[in-house]
């Protein structure tokens, strides 16, 4: 998947934590700041 190609949902992170149990959330995903949105 390409950076920012689409946004990621709850039911992408379940799928993920299941497929990779042994891993936390946070070594799954990297979570940055959307430079798109501006705040």
């Amino acid at each position: 998947m390409k950076k920012g190609e689409r946004r990621i949902n709850g039911k992408f992170i379940v799928g993920a934590v299941k497929a990779f149990p042994g891993y936390k959330l946070d070594g799954l995903f990297y979570v940055g700041r959307d430079e798109r949105i501006k705040i």
